[in-house]
């Protein structure tokens, strides 16, 4: 129908008007009147098209099958976002739903492929989505991204399957071996964000727009913040102030592509300050938490004093986004790494003097990189690359130039480089793996387990271990030996848990905890009273030495 209807128009437009007067009058009522009935089935026919419910397998499934899974897919996860099944969809990436129900406007995945927010999805050279398919795609998502079977307007994200955790316990006989704590998960957003303090007192934690603010003296959550439906913590950073006082700094992702900074005061979380000025992609703070590094999306770098609330410094670092950012050697170095994976360094001391690019041929080995992370003392660079073969981490000096070491690494890793404070511990992610590396040692690889997916990391300022952000909803501490020490969990609703193999505590929470292996009824009670330790959940949330809990005498 439509391939007759352009066949007909082209031909009434370029009609020369000598042409025209040649044809008989019926003849051309007869063309008019076969026009407009054309053009009336035609407009019937998209009215119903209009009307009729969009499929997710007849209409979504294959536009994300022919324009998005190449990247985004079983064979390769950018950004660690999957768009080949329904769940993954609604599952979202790294930083969290890529898709809101019932409102395109506010969803990430129909932003950047209709071209409204950058960057534009597919990228370059790839053509963009015709409008008929951005189309499809919003009323999809406009009439709640319903999968099939499921009405219209009364869909939304089904709830997440409960998430079990299985926790070996480290307790003394005589209780039957083998023996497992059980954790049952409700339903929770992914973990966006993670951020210690310079002295690992304090770990913060955020899902979408929820920040946990936990005490790891006390192994408790000490301060909730709630930020406003729609938005996405995609950064965490804790601050001193003067006096010693600390602050808690949130980089905010609005529905329509901006950001900023929020400033809140810690231990009561109550806000404090907004930065607003420009579109901030990144943010890095110093190793003295001092000092924030700040990216924009034109490529404006600028240095602030979070404690002051004042930029001390920029510069301009070219044009394209900017994929990570560094700041180390004592706030002295900014390392930026590009969408394609070039490096550029600058070098200042955010006192009002010019930051000035330096150059360095011999990083050309480690480029296109995935990942970096300055060192917070010296004038090294960590670089992380991925080959065909594998991937490769890289340590240069910059001062003089020079490669100093060169170890491989799983091709899975994808990044998230950061040092312990003291500099002598890096630690990476991958989608299921985490690794751990000390400059003259090989790296150690420690897998999250085959159901688990790895959304963000931070180290321990002590390099004891790391803190795993994890696509579930919890969050895990692993040490160095890549063994799974702990796994923090905080509903939302005052409910909170943190379980380790030496025991556990728990507020308003116990009822997700359950017992499996070959017990009796009287030894699961037993079990259960030896396995509350608060003081021993405490020493494992500090990455200290713990011994197993005595068991109460029958």
């Amino acid at each position: 129908m439509f391939k007759g209807l352009t066949g007909v128009l082209p031909f009434l437009n370029n009609c020369k008007r000598s042409q025209a007067e040649k044809l008989g009058e019926g003849v051309k009522a007869r063309m008019l009147r076969m026009t407009a009935v054309m053009l009336s089935v035609a407009t019937v026919a998209v009215l119903i098209v209009g009307q009729e419910p969009v499929s997710y397998t007849k209409d979504i499934a294959p536009l994300m099958l022919k324009r998005c899974v190449a990247c985004h897919g079983p064979d390769k996860q950018e950004d660690n976002l999957r768009l080949d099944s329904y769940e993954a969809i609604l599952k979202g990436d790294k930083d969290g739903p890529v898709l809101i129900p019932g409102k395109s406007k506010e969803s990430r995945l129909f932003l950047t492929l209709s071209g409204e927010r950058e960057p534009r999805m597919p990228p370059d050279p790839f053509p963009p989505l015709p409008p008929a398919e951005i189309e499809l795609l919003r009323r999809w998502i406009d009439a709640g991204a319903p999968a099939d079977g499921q009405p219209q307007g009364e869909a939304g994200p089904s709830p997440a399957p409960t998430v079990r955790l299985r926790l070996p316990l480290t307790l003394p006989t005589p209780v039957p071996e083998p023996h497992f704590a059980s954790i049952a998960l409700p339903p929770l957003p992914p973990v966006t964000a993670l951020a210690f303090d310079p002295e690992g007192q304090i770990l913060a934690q955020a899902n979408g727009n929820r920040i946990v603010v936990w005490d790891v003296q006390k192994a408790l959550p000490a301060t909730q913040i709630r930020l406003s439906e729609g938005l996405t913590v995609t950064g965490l950073f804790i601050y001193l102030m003067d006096g010693g006082a600390k602050g808690l700094g949130a980089h905010i992702r609005k529905p329509d592509g901006s950001s900023s900074l929020e400033m809140f005061s810690l231990p009561l979380g109550q806000k404090v300050g907004t930065v607003t000025e420009g579109a901030w992609r990144l943010t890095a703070s110093s190793p003295d938490a001092r000092r924030l590094a700040l990216a924009a999306a034109e490529g404006r770098i600028a240095l602030w004093d979070p404690s002051a609330q004042k930029e001390i410094a920029s510069f301009q670092a070219g044009d394209g986004a900017v994929k990570a950012l560094s700041l180390g050697a004592q706030g002295r170095i900014v390392a930026i790494l590009t969408e394609k994976g070039d490096v550029q360094l600058f070098e200042g001391d955010a006192k009002g003097q010019p930051w000035q690019r330096i150059s360095l041929t011999t990083l050309a080995e480690a480029l296109p990189a995935e990942s970096l992370a300055l060192h917070p003392t010296e004038p090294q660079l960590a670089l992380l690359k991925k080959e065909p073969s594998g991937g490769r981490l890289f340590l240069f000096s910059l001062t003089p130039p020079k490669r100093l070491e060169q170890v491989a690494v799983p091709e899975t890793m994808v990044g998230d480089l950061s040092w312990s404070f003291d500099g002598k511990v890096l630690a990476g992610r991958g989608q299921r793996q985490v690794m751990f590396w000390s400059p003259g040692s090989a790296p150690v690889i420690a897998s999250v387990g085959p159901d688990a997916e790895v959304a963000t990391l931070a180290i321990h300022p002590s390099g004891a271990g790391a803190a795993i952000g994890r696509r579930d909803g919890s969050v895990m501490l692993l040490d160095r030996q890549g063994v799974s020490k702990a796994v923090l969990v905080e509903t939302g609703d005052g409910r909170w848990l943190i379980a380790t193999a030496f025991g556990y505590w728990a507020g308003r929470a116990g009822d997700l905890i359950s017992w499996e292996g070959s017990l009796l009824p009287q030894d699961k009670a037993r079990l259960a009273d030896a396995w509350r330790q608060p003081d021993r959940v405490a020493q494992v949330v500090r990455f200290e030495t713990v011994s197993p809990a005595p068991l109460p005498a029958k």
